[in-house]
């Protein structure tokens, strides 16, 4: 009896310990299990499944989607040609709630995994870009204060150090307010992004080739407007990259 209350006391802590460690264990931000490994923000299977489902796209047009081999005839304006565009996977469910959790829950740990998962599949033909310059998507100013950062910068900084190109991460800039794109539908994002950005420093921009970086295309209306005030301020050729793209074929609008 009088070494029964230590072990009962022993074996409680260890059921203890046991069920902190469960409770405090971190969970896959795709499908919720208990993660293995703590450094890593997914599970194995998880993991596994964009390594085997996507192995990037490109280069493509930016509206239509046409393979860049097929003369699609897609232009801003009737007058500046529509860019190219790669990416590294399709906008699924899995995907877009990876990626909401990077942006709007402010994960970085989990943007910054699937940055550099994204590059390693995509470095060798981003390497093969025509590139002088990378301009990320700006934010608009009151999303970049409420989050902290703007997810393309962090894009635009991962792909730099690959390339070996500079990033300026104030060339374009917003003129006026707009809603959040993710709330409107496929025509209210092209009339959102109307006329919206513009170029600070035109001499910058002159003659140039510019990688524009996004985190997500839809409608592709934001980096279609992006890419015509890089063409008003005459860059010579812009080229998009993006983590995931989604099939406009499904859009409605």
């Amino acid at each position: 009896m009088p070494g029964f209350l230590p072990e009962l006391i022993k074996k409680s802590r260890f059921l203890l310990d046991d069920l902190f460690a469960f409770i405090s264990s971190p969970l896959c931000s795709g499908c919720g299990r208990n993660l293995e490994y703590n450094h890593l923000p997914l599970c194995d299977i998880c993991r596994l499944r964009l390594v085997n489902d996507f192995h990037g796209e490109g280069p493509v047009c930016l509206i239509c989607h046409a393979p860049q081999a097929i003369a699609c005839g897609c232009l801003i304006d009737n007058r500046y040609p529509m860019p190219s565009m790669f990416y590294w996977c399709d906008y699924t469910e899995t995907v877009k709630s990876l990626i909401h959790g990077f942006k709007f829950q402010g994960d970085i740990r989990l943007g910054s995994f699937l940055i550099d998962m994204a590059l390693n599949v995509m470095s060798e033909r981003l390497s093969k870009i025509a590139c002088e310059k990378i301009v990320p998507i700006p934010l608009r100013p009151k999303d970049k204060r409420h989050r902290g950062f703007n997810q393309s910068d962090l894009i635009a900084e991962k792909i730099g150090s690959i390339i070996n190109a500079p990033i300026d991460l104030n060339l374009l800039h917003k003129i006026k307010p707009t809603r959040l794109q993710a709330n409107l539908s496929a025509k209210e994002r092209w009339l959102n992004v109307k006329d919206v950005f513009a170029v600070e420093d035109i001499d910058s921009v002159r003659g140039k080739s510019i990688l524009l970086v996004d985190d997500i295309v839809t409608t592709g209306a934001t980096s279609r407007e992006a890419s015509r005030a890089l063409y008003s301020a005459g860059a010579l050729k812009v080229t998009v990259f993006a983590l995931a793209c989604a099939d406009i074929r499904k859009q409605a609008g």
